[in-house]
C-alpha cells in the first residue's frame, strides 16, 4: 500500500477576514475604554462603569480567535506509511507522536465516532481523537489506517462506540 500524507494546516484565514477579526476587537476595546473615560474622566454618571465589561469581555475573545488565526503554527500533519503512523495536530498544543506498525497488537474502530484505538504489545493503548479534523480528511484516515492495518495483519475490531 502506498504512503499517505496528509496536510491539515492548509485551511487557513484569508487576510481579509484576520483584518476584520483585528478591526472587530479593536472596536470593542475601545467601546469599553469610552465607557470608562466617560464615567471616571467626564463624572458622567448616566452609566454604569460595569457596563464596560461587555465590550472588554467581547474585546478579548473577539482578540484571542483573531491571534489564533493570525499565529503561525507549526507544521500540522497525519501521515501514514509501511512502517509507522505519524501525526501532529491539535488546537492549542500540537505535539508529534509516532507509532510503529510493529508495536500495534490490535486496532478498535468505532462506528459512531471519529477516533481510532490503538492498542499495543506492551499492553498500553493510546487513541488517535481525530473529531478536530474535517470530516472528509478525517473519514480517509479512518480507512487508510485500516486498509494497512489489514495488509500488516493486525487485529481489526469494531464498536458501535469506543469507551476509555
Amino acid at each position: 500500500m502506498e504512503n499517505q500524507h496528509y496536510d491539515l494546516a492548509e485551511a487557513e484565514f484569508s487576510k481579509e477576514g484576520k483584518v476584520i477579526l483585528w478591526i472587530v476587537a479593536v472596536f470593542f476595546l475601545v467601546a469599553a475604554v469610552f465607557i470608562l473615560f466617560r464615567v471616571f474622566i467626564l463624572g458622567n454618571k448616566d452609566i454604569n462603569a460595569t457596563f464596560a465589561f461587555v465590550p472588554f469581555g467581547i474585546s478579548l475573545f473577539v482578540t484571542l480567535i483573531a491571534y489564533y488565526a493570525t499565529a503561525k503554527r507549526k507544521n500540522l500533519y497525519f501521515s501514514i506509511t509501511d512502517d509507522k503512523i505519524e501525526f501532529r495536530f491539535g488546537i492549542i498544543n500540537p505535539k508529534m507522536k509516532l507509532f510503529k506498525w510493529a508495536d500495534i497488537r490490535e486496532l478498535v474502530f468505532p462506528s459512531k465516532q471519529k477516533r481510532v484505538m490503538l492498542n499495543f504489545n506492551d499492553g498500553g493503548f493510546f487513541i488517535i481523537n481525530l473529531n478536530w479534523i474535517e470530516k472528509k480528511k478525517s473519514v480517509s484516515i479512518i480507512k487508510n489506517i485500516y486498509k494497512m492495518a489489514l495488509d500488516k495483519n493486525i487485529k481489526i475490531t469494531k464498536v458501535k462506540i469506543l469507551v476509555k
